[in-house]
């Protein structure tokens, strides 16, 4: 009974250490408090989060330029819930430059 006890709590504490599981704070003045579970994330995760901030603060701070209220995290977001996010925007908008490359591609003459 002690053992199961005791590899239930190592399962908890594993699942609860995982950076995809981590909330975003509302407050953007307390992003230090989730640097370390940041830290864990791969090159590339890294790179969709900080991609997926750049884009919500952006927009934020243009719809408060426009009297829109200035809420670039929505409640209850989450690490994995951003990459997943922005994995979705690149490929969304990735679709979107390749045919537009394409058609540009296809009007300009070659030489």
């Amino acid at each position: 009974m002690r053992h199961t006890l005791a590899i239930l709590l190592l399962v908890a504490a594993v699942g609860c250490s995982n950076p995809m599981n981590t909330k975003l704070p509302q407050d953007l003045t307390k992003m230090e408090s989730i640097k370390s579970s940041v830290d864990k994330l791969s090159p590339e995760d890294k790179e969709l989060f900080g991609a997926y901030m750049m884009r919500h603060l952006v927009a934020s701070a243009q719809g408060a330029a426009f009297g829109s209220p200035a809420n670039p995290v929505p409640d209850g977001m989450t690490i994995g819930k951003c990459i997943q996010e922005q994995k979705a925007y690149v490929q969304e908008h990735g679709a979107e430059d390749a045919a537009r490359k394409s058609r540009t591609g296809k009007a300009t003459p070659k030489k």
